[in-house]
């Protein structure tokens, strides 16, 4: 299967903290930027050391204004983030400790990558010995990393190995479901401590493709907390249900049906261990439900709209970022949200170019595990203007839309396009939309 990339987010942002508060430590300094997995916790390492380089003295005052000067202050989440990163400060002396910790998963996460395109290159049914070729390209870049000379005899054995052993490993994670096996090839499914953020326009679809996930997770494992923030509990009950039975969730339609939602609810809460909660806002609340619920997903919808602390929206959406990664991490939870695009995003883009930016801070795509958009289909939305000129009201064209992995940690399948149709005579079902057409 795909892996998740290894990283310790805490021991990151402690090293950061050692260096801030005890100078005395860059004697011993062996890392790189590019030995920090988190995006804004790099940033904040590189303008250490650029300040270092200076001659001035590195503490918190000085690296704000040197992130001021390179006009990133607040793009990685202002004097919320940078004060926070004393939080996990250690007096114990570790930082040879956890330098080592570093550049392990750093040397780690680089191997990773190699088995990973490996791994694709099997999926596609290369032949082996044109698998086992990739090793030569990345060869020098494993005897630099680890300062060891391996013959290639050596390296095509354990290769031979490592393909023979994957084409009899069966996918880990949970599947997206049977329309999306384009995101299980690509992602490996649906991994434990994984944040999978779904970025869209108003009234695109991002909700009904949120809740065709939840289904698919609550069915297969259960464990799961969903906060509805923008929608009444009863309201996103209809749907959740209207989905699962394959209906239009309207009241004439559920009347119809004959669907006593009441009594379905109340075994299908048990059965799965599904939890919905439409009252907590706080960041903090959503975490202490979860671990009260002992829930092993949780879904949000939309993140925009949870409450953290922060002096500017920028600021407050980068704290929610970091937290939630965290609390990912350490607890194992898989992390569903939902996000609002940037202004550039909502007004479109060219066929299959559509913005990749989620709305109000950098970090929110940076720490994401896999970034999902949905945006309309662009060609169905002209045909279906020319049927509504021509006086063909049936509007047969609205519900295609396009779905783009614009982020993935593995780094297969970003750029990929998938059309599809959402069908709300099956209560929101998304299917292949070139079968539907």
């Amino acid at each position: 299967m795909l892996q998740a990339p290894p990283y310790d987010l805490q021991v990151e942002q402690a090293l950061l903290g050692q260096l801030l508060v005890f100078p005395e430590y860059f004697a011993d300094l062996e890392l790189t930027e590019y030995d920090f997995y988190n995006e804004n916790l790099k940033i904040i390492f590189k303008n250490i050391l650029e300040v270092k380089r200076s001659g001035k003295e590195v503490d918190l005052v000085s690296l704000k204004e040197n992130l001021e000067k390179n006009k990133i202050f607040e793009k990685i989440g202002g004097i919320t983030f940078l004060s926070s990163l004393t939080d996990y400060l250690d007096f114990s002396g570790n930082f040879q400790t956890y330098q080592e910790i570093l550049k392990e998963k750093s040397r780690l996460r680089k191997l990773l990558t190699l088995t990973n395109i490996l791994q694709k290159d099997i999926g596609e049914e290369k032949q082996s010995t044109e698998i086992v070729s990739e090793l030569y390209k990345f060869l020098p870049k494993i005897e630099k990393e680890f300062g060891e000379k391996k013959e290639m005899a050596e390296i095509y054995e354990e290769a031979y190995e490592y393909v023979e052993n994957i084409k009899n490993t069966e996918l880990v994670g949970i599947s997206y479901g049977k329309e999306f096996k384009f995101l299980d090839e690509f992602t490996g499914g649906i991994q434990p401590g994984n944040i999978i953020r779904i970025g869209g326009g108003s009234n695109v679809g991002k909700t009904w493709l949120l809740l065709n996930f939840l289904l698919e997770v609550v069915e297969k494992d259960g464990n799961v907390t969903f906060f509805s923030l923008e929608n009444s509990s009863n309201f996103t009950l209809k749907n959740i249900f209207g989905l699962k039975k394959g209906v239009n969730s309207l009241p004439e339609a559920i009347k119809k049906n004959k669907t006593n939602f009441s009594e379905e609810g109340v075994y299908f809460f048990e059965k799965n261990n599904f939890f919905l909660d439409t009252e907590s806002r706080k960041l903090e609340d959503i975490f202490r439900k979860t671990l009260k619920n002992k829930s092993k997903f949780i879904f949000i919808d939309y993140l925009q709209l949870v409450r953290v602390e922060g002096n500017s929206k920028n600021e407050r959406l980068t704290e929610y970022a970091f937290k939630i990664q965290e609390f990912a991490q350490k607890n194992k939870i898989t992390v569903f949200d939902l996000s609002q695009l940037s202004n550039e995003a909502n007004r479109g883009g060219a066929e299959g170019q559509a913005s990749t930016e989620f709305y109000g801070a950098s970090e929110l795509k940076a720490s994401c595990d896999v970034g999902i958009h949905i945006f309309s289909d662009s060609d169905k939305m002209k045909l279906r203007e020319q049927c509504l000129v021509a006086g063909d009201n049936r509007d047969y064209f609205k519900n295609f839309v396009k779905i783009k992995i614009s982020k993935n940690r593995l780094g297969a399948g970003v750029g990929i396009v998938k059309n599809f149709f959402i069908d709300f005579s099956k209560g929101g079902k998304f299917l292949n939309g070139e079968n539907n057409f």
